[in-house]
């Protein structure tokens, strides 16, 4: 074993990897892996030989009888001729094994050698390759560059915000782009987009509301109408929420004739004075809200479920002290001059429905 293979070359020590020739290291690019063994291989052609020479000598010393007695008939010379030649082919034999089997072993010892150092030396350049992503990482890490955001496309963004039916977004998309860009066609045509988006998905909403209130759903409408708000502007929704309060107050009023005054009819009265307080109907059905409590066991202030003698639930009444009913007392108004505008008799008087 004398010249390493390429592919070991950079894997034991003493040799060059391609990585160390890349960085102009002047090391020699091949070397020979030192031996264990230096003289172990070399001895077997001498133990071959000295079988060999042992043979001989003993192959002379048991027919020197046929050299040096008296003349022997062939009868007795041929079992000694024979003698010698099985010595000489044995001990020849038994060194050819021998030989073989020490280069065997020199093999051996050499091959397991290189696998040591082949190890050690792969273990140093992988410290060594970690240490170096190592220092890279760093570098990159303190000296990273920065890089700008990528503007994202407003066309995009709006037909985005459209198709998710986020219409308030794409309301003040549509303008920014228009003030940004004045002379863009496509402010125009972004416009026009959006209004008939919201008229396509304004009539759907319609016929949806048309079906809850034909079903004489009012939660629905409620949520339907909550839909409508981005859609519409403000005389189109003031016209709807005038349409729907009178549809709303009706339904409430014709359920508290039923008979019993039901949660489920406060809940909804409830509702109704919170999307509605702006109309007359929705003030005034707020203003009822806590005799209709108290008619269905609810306290009259937080609506939950209470039918003590109190105006209120003992939360409530810690939590501040107000007058019944959410209203104060004014010194300066008359009562008799407000008994005709009472509230609660107006929702439940009301015969029109």
């Amino acid at each position: 074993m004398t010249d390493i293979p390429d592919a070991a070359v950079g894997l034991i020590p003493g040799s060059t990897s391609p990585l160390a020739r890349a960085q102009g290291e002047s090391e020699p690019s091949r070397q020979a892996v030192p031996k264990v063994t230096p003289d172990l291989a070399s001895i077997a052609p001498w133990l071959q030989a000295g079988f060999l020479i042992v043979g001989v000598f003993s192959a002379l010393g048991s027919s020197s009888v046929l050299f040096a007695g008296p003349a022997l008939p062939w009868s007795q010379k041929l079992p000694l001729i024979l003698d010698a030649l099985t010595r000489v082919f044995a001990l020849a034999l038994i060194g050819w094994l021998i030989a073989r089997l020490v280069q065997a072993l020199a093999t051996a010892l050499d091959v397991q050698a290189m696998r040591v150092a082949t190890a050690e030396s792969a273990e140093r350049l992988l410290i060594a390759a970690l240490g170096r992503v190592a220092e890279a990482l760093e570098r990159s890490a303190t000296v990273a560059p920065s890089r700008s955001p990528v503007p994202a496309d407003p066309a995009a963004e709006i037909g985005k915000a459209i198709q998710e039916a986020k219409w308030d977004h794409a309301g003040t998309l549509v303008r920014e782009f228009i003030a940004a860009h004045p002379d863009e066609p496509d402010g125009s045509r972004l416009a026009r987009e959006l209004e008939t988006s919201r008229a396509v998905e304004a009539r759907s909403l319609r016929g949806k509301l048309d079906a809850a209130r034909e079903a004489n759903d009012p939660d629905r409408v409620l949520e339907l109408r909550d839909a409508f708000r981005p859609l519409l502007d403000a005389d189109a929704l003031r016209t709807l929420d005038q349409e729907l309060i009178r549809w709303l107050m009706a339904l409430i009023q014709k359920r508290l004739r039923a008979g019993t005054i039901r949660v489920d009819v406060v809940e909804l009265a409830a509702k109704v004075a919170e999307r509605f307080d702006h109309t007359s109907e929705g003030a005034s059905l707020r203003a009822a809200l806590p005799t209709l409590r108290r008619s269905a066991g609810l306290c009259a202030r937080c609506g939950k479920p209470y039918t003590g003698i109190d105006d209120a639930c003992p939360d409530c009444l810690k939590a501040q002290s107000l007058p019944t009913f959410g209203t104060e007392f004014d010194p300066e108004v008359d009562p008799e001059s407000t008994e005709g505008d009472d509230p609660d008799r107006a929702l439940f008087s009301d015969d029109s429905v």
